[in-house]
């Protein structure tokens, strides 16, 4: 079956899915709402960009601050419209009449998933550049890379094997 054959199923949102959602929106405000809190003790030059030991390489204005979480909202909104679409993703598996619905669920779960980690993780490294901009923090957290990036590909391999296994 291909693309433009395939059944177009609306996927029920379950209660985890809209309390995830919650989460991952109200991080991003809240991430907002921080910087907008200490607008007037951040200084002009903000750290814009780190080395792999987790210290500031360049700095810039101070508005720049405003980028992470503004990217996280127009990420997290391009995701909830495209969560709407299974139909027309990818897959590891063929789409049937008999497996489509649930690989869908399966996909549209992964996307909510990933937008809500993206989120969180955005809205942490705000919090953490209003921080070091006070210099109330010298660099980031050694570990907040390596676990966003086990937590996000993690939960990738997780979906993919699930849809394998659930032909």
């Amino acid at each position: 079956m291909g693309k433009g054959s395939r059944p177009v199923i609306d996927i029920e949102k379950p209660i985890l899915h809209k309390i995830l959602d919650i989460i991952g929106i109200s991080a991003l405000l809240l991430a907002l709402a921080f910087v907008v809190m200490n607008w007037s003790s951040i200084p002009e030059s903000v750290p814009q960009h780190f080395n792999a030991a987790g210290e500031p390489d360049r700095w810039g204005d101070k508005w720049t601050i405003f980028l992470l979480p503004s990217i996280g909202v127009a990420v997290w909104i391009s995701l909830t419209f495209l969560e709407r679409m299974p139909h027309s993703f990818n897959y590891v598996v063929k789409i049937t009449e008999g497996n489509a619905e649930r690989q869908y669920y399966f996909a549209v779960t992964l996307i909510r998933l990933i937008k809500n980690e993206i989120s969180i993780f955005f809205a942490i490294l705000t919090n953490m550049i209003v921080q070091m901009s006070n210099g109330q923090q010298e660099g980031l957290q050694f570990w907040i890379v390596p676990v966003f990036m086990v937590i996000l590909f993690g939960t990738i391999i997780i979906y993919m094997v699930k849809s394998i296994r659930w032909r």
